[in-house]
């Protein structure tokens, strides 16, 4: 738990790398296997989304995603990343995601993190549901991988329909701390 903490605070610090040169002895860059820049979500299901600046998340932009209703399945409404790497049985995988509701009775929201293969049966790797809160702050899986995933054939995936809720995904970090970490 100390390390994941760790390495939670270093993605922090990481976003101040996009506005600096970066050194060759940063080892924490090298572990990221998605495009953490908003732009990458593909937003899908019963829900519109837009992206919007603010300036109190890292990166200063965000995709706000307005939930519709509830739906059959929690994830009929999602935002997924691609993993653009390929991960190896016993490498640890953690993903951090920014996120925040915005709901009208200020309750929070509700979402699930989830890592998966990307093809049916869409067999997950790990996931944890979690409330959002209506401040920004990072959410986080992680887990062991059980098996060999090929090249972009598992998705990182932020499941919403948990029935009609706003929440604003920020940057997204999936890293692969090799085996044994």
């Amino acid at each position: 738990m100390k390390f994941v903490k760790l390495v939670m605070t270093s993605l922090c610090a990481l976003s101040l790398l996009a506005i600096t040169p970066a050194r060759a002895d940063d080892d924490m860059m090298k572990k990221i296997i998605n495009s953490p820049n908003v732009d990458s979500w593909n937003v899908y299901g019963a829900q519109t989304h837009t992206k919007i600046k603010d300036a109190t998340v890292q990166g200063g932009s965000a995709i706000e995603v307005n939930v519709n209703a509830t739906a059959q399945n929690i994830y009929d409404v999602a935002g997924a990343v691609d993993i653009i790497a390929p991960i190896h049985k016993g490498d640890h995988i953690i993903m951090v995601v920014w996120m925040k509701a915005k709901n009208d009775d200020g309750k929070g929201g509700q979402a699930n993190l989830r890592v998966q293969v990307n093809a049916a049966p869409y067999t997950g790797l790990m996931e944890k549901a979690v409330t959002v809160t209506n401040n920004w702050q990072q959410y986080y899986v992680d887990a062991v991988a059980a098996d060999d995933y090929a090249k972009g054939t598992v998705v990182a995936n932020v499941q919403l329909a948990y029935g009609k809720q706003t929440i604003d995904l920020g940057p997204a970090f999936v890293l692969n701390l090799g085996a044994g970490k």
